[in-house]
């Protein structure tokens, strides 16, 4: 079963392979990240080359984030791969590029690392901790040949992991180091990555450092944002309003500022990011002890849960997957959890999304700088749930229109079409989000019928059901979203298999690509499948309809044979107008059946200049129709705004 919460996968040794990435990808994972504080560029390569093969074999596609080291403060190796701290011994912390010593009989252990600044500022009395803070040592005092430290809480320290100093000043450090900017020049050179994650941010200035080294090589990869430091908590809102997604590092965050207040900031984080309408991952130990166990406890399921329930897009494993004994099962695992966590009823869930949810249309704005694209989202989602809708479907170019429709948080699939591959991409992090490629949208009279045949054929809505669509229309004009569509499925036809077809993607891997049929086409598929079912409703009703009419207006049994004639003439006539229409082209504009559809029009958008409109959504051109046709087969209502 497929669940709203996505998931994200960190590559590694235990995981690289073709072969365990496909079982990843079938078990559930949506993203795959790539580390780039441990590895070199030729496994980077290599695991990326992995992740795009595994996916194209199983027909999936599957967004790659590429995780910029930042300036974390790391140890080297160590000779035989780890070192003991034992209680109260003397440590020393050397600046060097060599590997460090265990203790001999003489001499204390060395912990060496890179990072100069650390032998520099340390001061006596300050506690530095390693590994996420499961090992500790106080400074006693600094010396030339380095940092003298008593071990307070001792454990088996493993190379390459992390150094904290919370009560350290180290002066002012960019959250861009010369090695991250190598490595986002090396993947946006060489990988077609989706996302960079950027470590250690701690104000917006940051993310607009690597943003420009982005738009250098005009690519379209989105940056996520890791609050791992007090000073981002500080400006957490100015960070959020420059990220296209933020990711709740509480690893890194729960050494810097204390465990105990972690929870609470990663509620607050979430709702930042939900107001903004940008997706944040919840990450860090959060299956942490399937490493090495086939089954994690109670309390991370209990963590994982409470995520969902916080509103999170998604959530991340790290080592669990990385170099775990169980990385498969870990996934596993992850999807039963989140099935189940959306699967409570609203009161599991955070009081605070609905507050949040009411006020989006404060923040987020559309691509014309007004509400209407956050009001017409929400309004489907409302939609849906007055009529208890199976699933939400929209068009959408840039995914910002499937992007509003989740921030509301409805408890319903979101189905997403657009002739983006990069669209498709980006909304594997999207709560909610099913992304579906299409090699073109249908034109605006036929959209909703296209669109409904293809999720019938994909099996993700079923006869009976009701489905809410958004879109923009004209479709072909790549308008702003200005239309909330709701239409019942019927059992129109038992579709073909070849009327879908796999289709090689951009990007080396492939996709099933739905081919948009020709009017002509659509015309004779509803003549065949949809004029049968008119004319044998219209032959078994016509007695129907004149015993009501009997009834209700007429009680004088010397009129009943003529009103029966007159309604069999009728409906007669009915069927003849079917036969003709079918005969005929059909009309550019379906005509709207009187009752049928109810229309809701607001204040027209303004008129603006085409670099108005940011990349998201484009508006529609001046002479575009003030408003959608209306499409009467299976319509129960439709709310445009022109």
């Amino acid at each position: 079963m497929s669940c709203l919460t996505k998931i994200v996968c960190t590559i590694g040794p235990a995981s690289c392979s073709v072969e365990v990435l496909k079982k990843l990808i079938a078990a559930g994972m949506n993203v795959a990240r790539l580390n780039f504080s441990h590895g070199n560029y030729d496994l980077m390569r290599e695991w990326f080359r992995n992740v795009r093969t595994a996916a194209a074999e199983l027909n999936k596609e599957i967004a790659v984030m590429a995780d910029l080291q930042g300036p974390k403060i790391r140890c080297n190796g160590f000779p035989g791969g780890s070192i003991e701290l034992k209680h109260n011994a003397e440590v020393i912390i050397a600046f060097s590029a060599e590997d460090g010593a265990p203790a001999t009989a003489t001499s204390p252990a060395i912990i060496t690392t890179k990072f100069q600044p650390l032998a520099e500022r340390a001061k006596p009395g300050e506690h530095i901790l390693f590994d996420d803070g499961y090992l500790e040592v106080v400074v006693e005092r600094t010396a030339a040949d380095g940092v003298h430290c008593r071990v307070v809480v001792p454990g088996v320290l493993k190379p390459r992991k992390g150094i904290n100093l919370p009560q350290t000043d180290l002066g002012p450090l960019p959250a861009l180091t010369a090695k991250d900017t190598e490595d986002a020049r090396f993947v946006l050179r060489e990988l077609d990555i989706d996302f960079l994650s950027l470590s250690f941010v701690r104000r917006p200035e940051d993310i607009q450092d690597l943003r420009r080294i982005i738009q250098e090589y005009g690519k379209d990869v989105k940056i996520i944002s890791k609050i791992e430091k007090p000073q981002a908590i500080e400006r957490l809102s100015d960070i959020v309003a420059a990220s296209d997604g933020i990711m709740v590092a509480r690893g890194d965050l729960g050494v810097e500022v204390g465990n105990h207040k972690v929870p609470g900031l990663q509620k607050r984080m979430i709702r930042e990011a939900i107001a903004r309408g940008i997706p944040v991952i919840t990450a860090t130990q959060m299956l942490e002890s399937m490493i090495n166990n086939p089954r994690p406890t109670r309390a991370e399921a209990s963590d994982v849960a409470n995520a969902v329930w916080d509103g999170t897009d998604a959530v991340m494993l790290s080592a669990e997957t990385a170099a775990g004994n169980f990385p498969v099962e870990a996934v596993t695992m992850m999807r039963q959890i989140l099935v189940d966590a959306e699967a409570q009823p609203p009161s599991a869930f955070s009081s605070q999304l609905a507050d949040i949810t009411r006020g989006l249309g404060q923040v987020q704005l559309d691509s014309s700088g007004t509400e209407i694209g956050m009001s017409m989202g929400r309004t489907a989602v409302e939609l849906a749930k007055l009529t208890h809708s199976a699933a939400i479907a929209c068009v959408t170019d840039t995914g910002n229109a499937a992007v509003r429709v989740s921030t509301c948080r409805p408890a319903i699939p979101i189905f997403s079409f657009t002739t983006s591959l990069t669209t498709v991409r980006r909304l594997a992090l999207v709560r909610g989000c099913f992304p579906i490629l299409m090699s073109r949208i249908p034109e605006a009279e036929m959209a909703f019928i296209e669109l409904e045949r293809v999720l019938t054929e994909r099996g993700c809505v079923h006869e009976g059901d009701r489905v809410v669509y958004t879109a923009g229309l004209p479709t072909l004009k790549r308008a702003t979203t200005n239309t909330v569509h709701i239409r019942r499925l019927r059992a129109l036809s038992p579709f073909r298999r070849d009327e879908v077809v796999p289709t090689q993607s951009r990007g080396g891997a492939t996709m099933a690509e739905e081919r948009a049929h020709s009017a002509e086409e659509t015309k004779e598929f509803l003549k065949k499948k949809l004029l049968p079912d008119v004319i044998d409703f219209l032959n078994a009703e016509s007695d129907t309809v004149a015993q009501q009419i009997l009834a209700r207006i007429d009680t004088n049994p010397k009129r009943h044979a003529a009103i029966v004639d007159l309604v069999s003439k009728l409906s007669t006539s009915l069927q003849d107008e079917a036969h003709e229409l079918f005969d005929l082209n059909i009309p550019q504009s379906t005509p709207t059946i009187s009752g049928a559809e109810a229309t809701v029009a607001v204040d027209p958008l303004p008129d603006r200049d085409d670099d108005y409109f940011d990349d998201f959504d484009e508006a529609p051109p001046a002479d575009s129709p003030s408003s959608a046709p209306g499409i009467a087969s299976a319509t129960e209502a439709t709310a445009t705004s022109r």
